[in-house]
């Protein structure tokens, strides 16, 4: 993941509230990107893709894609929540070796989630209705992302990335992603995603997710950013529509916690 701690730099801070310009607004939707293997994955291992493959590396043909998503978009119906635990490896150049965290994540529909990376967490993410949250508890820092605010739309197009598991139909879907594969090999699947709006993709080429072909469950999936960074989560212990308490998606900051809100553009 990628700390928004660089955005601090230069903050203006008033009464232990802060006020900045974000340098991209992309760079919270990335420390947020654990949140998109609740999805997709989730809706595949439901049911009724399992046709469309085939022994070897095969590519979608116009009529498999069509039929897929399908399936996906008659899959993620009975979908309510989904919860697991992963661990995250995140590859740069910059770094000999990969950095692996473990952590845990929880979703509940239609667009609630938290994400814990570290034990105990070093970073929680959480998304819900429309604030994004990203809270730092050891340095008693939290950073609030309004949604529905005024310039809100490059953030909203961000967590779209993040949502890909979840199109609330097919137009929705196909206004947001290009699938540019499907294929088995050795029992395991691989789907890529391509963000079809030019802004996205400045943000994230790629979406790739790894699923048993036995039965759909997710595996792994790995986001690849478009500044050569790779972050791909493992995933184990997954349990699909298990009750989530609601507090679950509840920031519940202490009173020392110090909340920085950026300035919408």
């Amino acid at each position: 993941m990628v700390s928004l701690r660089a955005d601090l730099a230069g903050r203006k801070q008033t009464g232990g509230r802060g006020m900045s310009r974000p340098s991209r607004c992309f760079e919270g939707a990335r420390a947020a990107g654990t949140a998109l293997a609740r999805g997709v994955g989730a809706m595949l291992a439901r049911r009724g893709a399992a046709g469309l493959f085939v022994a070897g590396a095969a590519v979608l043909q116009a009529a498999d894609t069509n039929a897929f998503l399908t399936a996906w978009l008659d899959a993620q119906r009975g979908l309510r929540t989904w919860s697991a635990s992963f661990t995250q490896t995140r590859t740069l150049a910059a770094l000999r070796e990969p950095l692996r965290t473990p952590g845990r994540l929880w979703f509940a529909a239609p667009d609630c989630f938290r994400w814990e990376l570290g034990e105990p967490p070093q970073t929680v993410a959480l998304r819900r209705t429309n604030d994004l949250w990203v809270i730092y508890p050891k340095l008693k820092r939290a950073e609030r992302y309004p949604l529905s605010a005024a310039g809100g739309e490059a953030w909203r197009d961000a967590l779209a990335l993040l949502d890909a598991g979840f199109p609330g139909n097919r137009a929705e879907f196909e206004a947001r992603f290009r699938l540019l594969g499907l294929a088995e090999t050795n029992g395991w699947m691989t789907v890529r995603l391509e963000p079809r709006r030019a802004r996205a993709r400045k943000f994230m080429r790629e979406i790739r997710l790894t699923l048993r072909a036995s039965d759909l469950g997710l595996v792994a999936n790995e986001l690849l950013f478009a500044d050569g960074s790779r972050l791909r989560n493992d995933f184990t212990n997954a349990v699909t529509n298990a009750p989530i308490p609601p507090e679950r998606f509840d920031p519940a900051l202490p009173a020392d916690v110090q909340v920085v809100e950026p300035v919408q553009p």
